[in-house]
């Protein structure tokens, strides 16, 4: 289900005087996936999002909005130093961070990270500790770090627009071999809090990237002891890095030591220490590489592009609620030609095999491949079919996207000792409830990005019968994506009507730029592809008195065809700011008419006004 909230500028807020003030807020809410703001349940992170790199035209979040990122952990963390460089004094600088969060478009949500101060001891720490220096004045600073950014009206920042609603306390804390990160964590979540109850705070993750020791061996040594002294408390959201290469580190295991699974691992270490074991698990830093770096082996851009595929999908379906691609968007961190100088999805114009600075990787279209495929999916549904333990090392998942199955397979030819290039792997599927099938190759038929020359067309897409619900297919190298093509109904249906594929075709975004997005005009008689024809938005009727009661009526569009896949309904609230919606409980429908276009009808609701000061309506749209 998308629940999203977004207020069409064409409806204009209406005040209406009948011996009081009744403000009839004529918003809708419409697809989008979470409270308040869309991609709430999107898994596509990066770490940061914002590319900022001199002689680059589209610098910014251009390109994260691009290929569908729904998240950002930015670069700059909010330190204690740097908002108050003189802790005598109560005053805060929060310049960097306007400017850093505050450029972040709202189709992203944030993860920001807050601490005294980073690797370099700046004097706010006590020695060879976590510690701040001053306990409640660093509290005031976190308190007044998270009030600044929460949006709840009150001290926000000016012209907020995209909310912070999640944070993380520091950086990989098993690193720097103190003892006390249990009691920053402790003292911050509960700072954080007390500013925003609603607000979500992570534990930072355990670094995850060693060639050589054992994961979980590490894990026992540096990080555990964090959990035991947390002992259950003061953590909303478990956090690890992962990184390694393209063959097979994806798979999430200990593969310098046990071969324990990880997850597993991890889970199994919240319980014994008094965690939730149903705690939200993220990975906020993950990452593969193309080229050649200063100690790793060279891996192509193909072998990069399936690599973050693989690994995105087979974390979702081990349990993992999200995922940052570190570091950056393009690539350049330390621009030491080491292993994070070339986990980026765009060249750098830097080191051997780089094709030159703003150039894309065949990575950069697999990932918004990935997110136009998988971008509504229900994650809650994706399941493990195979899981390459039969010897033949197939893989395959499943997952719904509008109550619709996707599968999504691929061969790790790489385990295979007699595999020779072009070799193919066929693997059945059952039970499908369609006639035929697409199958997308999720990496480019070209060998490198820069050879992309049309999206649309860089990918090869094969259709094949289905037989009595089963269909055999031949796979290679390139991961796949598995769609019916079948009947379609619904949004799809209605989006292909009117000829719209790809990311702007997505019910999410707006293919007329007209401001309406795409589910909007499904749901209100829109015309998609003519941005003067939006649709018929609610309005507000005439008042009436009916047995002494005094009503004001609300009319809006609702679809009637079958199989449409929506649902519509009223809510109310008393105020904007520190008021929830709720369903409107006192409204009566009271007719259901003809509409110009025979796939809707006209519904009327009666709403009371006798003793309201104030209230305000909004129309609801699920998907």
């Amino acid at each position: 289900m998308k629940v999203c909230r977004y207020r069409c500028p064409a409806i204009n807020v209406c005040k209406i005087l009948f011996s009081i003030i009744l403000l009839m807020n004529l918003g809708i809410v419409q697809c989008a996936h979470a409270e308040n703001e869309p991609l709430l349940n999107s898994p596509f992170g990066f770490h940061p999002a914002k590319v900022a790199r001199d002689g680059y035209a589209d610098s910014g979040y251009a390109d994260a909005s691009n290929i569908g990122v729904g998240w950002t952990r930015e670069g700059m963390y909010a330190f204690w130093f740097r908002v108050q460089p003189d802790i005598n004094e109560p005053v805060y600088n929060f310049d960097v961070y306007d400017n850093q969060w505050g450029a972040i478009p709202t189709s992203m949500h944030i993860l920001g990270n807050i601490c005294p101060e980073g690797p370099v001891d700046e004097g706010y720490c006590m020695p060879n500790s976590f510690l701040p220096i001053d306990e409640a004045k660093y509290v005031a600073f976190v308190k007044a770090t998270v009030e600044r950014y929460d949006g709840d009206g009150v001290n926000d920042m000016p012209g907020l627009t995209n909310p912070i609603k999640y944070w993380q306390v520091g950086n990989e804390p098993s690193v720097f071999y103190k003892s006390d990160f249990a009691d920053l964590q402790r003292i911050t979540y509960l700072a954080i809090k007390d500013a925003c109850p609603e607000c979500t705070v992570l534990l930072a993750g355990p670094q995850g990237y060693s060639r050589r020791a054992s994961y979980t061996s590490s894990f026992n040594a540096h990080f555990k002891p964090i959990l035991v002294d947390l002992a259950g408390q003061y953590v909303d959201v478990m956090d690890f890095h992962w990184y390694g290469q393209a063959t097979g580190h994806y798979r999430l295991k200990d593969w310098g030591g046990t071969g324990q699974d990880v997850v597993d691992f991890i889970r199994s270490t919240l319980a014994d220490n008094g965690f939730d074991t149903n705690m939200p698990i993220w990975i906020t830093e993950m990452g593969s590489y193309s080229g050649v770096t200063a100690v790793e082996p060279f891996q192509t851009e193909r072998q990069q592009a399936m690599d973050y595929f693989k690994r995105y999908i087979y974390s979702l379906s081990s349990g993992i609620d999200k995922i940052f691609i570190a570091f950056g968007l393009m690539e350049g961190f330390e621009h030491d030609d080491r292993y994070f100088d070339h986990t980026g999805l765009i060249y750098d114009g830097e080191f051997d095999y780089d094709q030159g600075l703003g150039v894309k990787k065949l990575s950069y279209y697999t990932y918004k491949k990935m997110t136009e495929q998988l971008k509504d999916a229900d994650w809650s549904t994706i399941t493990k079919l195979r899981d390459g333990t039969e010897s033949d090392c197939l893989y395959v998942f499943n997952i719904e996207k509008n109550n619709q199955p996707i599968q999504i397979a691929w061969w790790d030819y790489f385990d295979e000792s007699s595999y020779n290039e072009g070799d193919k792997k066929s693997i059945t599927l059952n039970g499908l409830a369609t006639t035929k099938v697409l199958v997308t190759e999720v990496v480019p038929w070209v060998e490198l990005g820069k050879d992309v020359s049309d999206y649309n067309t860089a990918f090869i897409v094969t259709e094949y019968p289905v037989s009595n619900g089963s269909v055999t297919l031949a796979i290679g190298e390139n991961p796949v994506l598995i769609v019916s093509s079948g009947a379609l109904s619904g949004y799809d249906a209605w989006r292909l009507s009117y000829s719209m594929t790809g990311l702007l075709a997505l019910a999410t975004n707006d293919y007329d730029l007209d401001r309406w997005s795409n589910l909007l005009e499904y749901s209100l008689d829109g015309n998609p592809t003519n941005p003067s024809s939006v649709g018929t938005g609610p309005i507000l009727g005439g008042f009436e008195q009916v047995n002494g009661t005094n009503w004001v009526e609300y009319i809006h569009l609702q679809r009637t065809n079958a199989n449409h896949g929506l649902t519509y309904t009223l809510e109310q609230t008393r105020a904007l700011v520190n008021q929830p919606w709720s369903n409107c409980v006192d409204a009566v429908t009271t007719g259901m008419g003809p509409a110009s276009n025979s796939d809707f009808m006209t519904v009327t609701t009666r709403i009371p006004i006798d003793g309201k000061n104030k209230e305000f309506i909004r129309l609801r749209i699920e998907q």
